[in-house]
This record gives structure tokens, sequence and C-alpha cells, in this order.
């Protein structure tokens, strides 16, 4: 059994254009019969956020997640893109 189950291994982010911020959503569900408290903090917290920053689920409750991503404004950047990699640990 999955302590959590992710909607998607990865995030996708494309067409990304400077000075914007994008939003994708994953789903977050608990495999376990007891709670579980989360806290995100993203590696690249310059680029990268995760609404709600905590969040509680109860034994088998599923539950979305915002995935932020903010490109900088950068002169000489075309549209491009990026992953985001969610993971347990």
């Amino acid at each position: 059994m999955d302590l959590i189950r992710l909607s998607a291994d990865e995030l996708h982010f494309v067409s990304v254009r400077p000075g914007a911020t994008f939003v994708q959503a994953l789903s977050l569900t608990n495999g376990l019969s007891a709670p579980i408290s989360l806290r995100f903090k993203p590696s690249t917290a310059d680029k990268y956020d995760v609404l709600p920053s905590s969040l509680v689920l109860q034994p088998g409750e599923t539950r979305a997640v915002q995935v932020q991503l903010r490109v900088p404004r950068v002169t000489g950047k075309r549209k491009g893109s990026s992953t985001f990699r969610g993971g347990c640990v």
C-alpha cells in the first residue's frame, strides 16, 4: 500500500513566458489507515510554490494542491518549458 498516491509523477508546464505564473493541480491521496500531515517546501522555491503549503489528509482522503511555476523576466529568452517532479520522502 502506498503512503501517498500522486495523480502524476511529473507536471509539464509548456509555452511558459517570462514574467508569468503558471498553475497546475496535483491530487494526493492518503493510502494509510491513519491521518497524514504534509508540508510542502520546493527545493527551487524561487521558481515553484505549492498551495496550500501544508495540509492533513484523513485515511483514504484525496485533496488537490496547486503547483505554481513563476517565470522571471529575462531579456532575450523565448517561450520554453519546465517540469515539476513530485515524490515522497
